[in-house]
């Protein structure tokens, strides 16, 4: 065959103009007929004529069928029936407002990665342990311990005074009342690290999943192309009918080689 193109292509260089385009496109249906004669028949994949025998086109697309036969059919996402999710009850009584957010965060990627949320437990970590007091939470309990026991004499004089009372008592609440956000803040604090560390856990649970395990798609996608190499490079029919049985009992009966074994029977 590469001989006969070589002769076409000189054959083509020197046609007259009136037959230069008739020479060139001959030329190019040779080239274009090599370049298929090794591509395995659309019946392999399952392409079936009108009298049920299997299609034998070898100008096959991607997913291994002719254009008769589905090869060109848009799939997945590019598929026009394909639920994207724009469409559902949820993204129809969103505000207008909230639509091109909803949009944008289903199309992302990293949709289920908590890096952001991690960060923003940090940030708050962060602002929480600059309100903690810093260093003066003993003085003040030994403040309010001089308080009340000021205001534990005041009561036991013969005549207390209103005013010393009612001073001590606002400052007792002062005190009490910073000391009490401290406790909060602190409390708070410890409620973040746990947040954080259940957060940082899931997050690398997520990714070790992401590098351990296929996809079902991926999975199926790759019998599929073992399958097919199988049965262009096996050639003893009886070895290839039973290496296809045990790749049909462990995949589930899987129509494509319910397809293939159709072909060797």
């Amino acid at each position: 065959m590469p001989g006969r193109i070589t002769k076409d292509l000189v054959k083509a260089r020197g046609a007259p103009p009136e037959k230069g385009g008739a020479a060139w496109r001959k030329l190019v249906a040779r080239i274009v007929r090599h370049v298929h004669q090794n591509q395995p028949i659309c019946g392999e994949a399952g392409g079936r004529r009108r009298d049920g025998w299997p299609c034998e086109s070898r100008w096959t697309m991607a997913n291994g069928l002719c254009k008769m036969h589905g090869g060109a059919a848009r799939r997945g996402a590019e598929h026009p029936a394909f639920v994207h999710g724009r469409a559902s009850r949820v993204y129809d009584g969103l505000p207008a407002r909230f639509k091109q957010a909803y949009l944008a965060s289903i199309q992302d990627d990293d949709l289920l990665s908590l890096r952001s949320e991690l960060a923003m437990a940090d940030v708050r970590a962060g602002e929480l342990v600059e309100r903690l007091d810093t260093g003066e939470s003993g003085e003040r309990w030994r403040r309010l311990g001089q308080l009340a026991e000021g205001l534990v004499s005041e009561l036991g004089t013969d005549d207390p005074s209103p005013d010393a009372l009612r001073g001590k008592a606002a400052e007792i609440s002062a005190l009490s009342e910073r000391a009490a956000d401290d406790e909060r803040a602190w409390r708070e604090l410890r409620s973040s690290h746990q947040h954080r560390r259940k957060l940082a856990d899931t997050e690398r649970k997520r990714l070790k999943d992401l590098h351990a395990y296929l996809t079902a798609e991926e999975a199926l996608a790759i019998i599929a192309r073992l399958t097919d190499t199988i049965v262009r490079h096996v050639e003893d029919k009886a070895a290839l009918t039973a290496i296809l049985h045990e790749i049909q009992a462990l995949t589930g009966n899987d129509p494509g080689d319910q397809r293939r074994l159709a072909l060797l029977s």
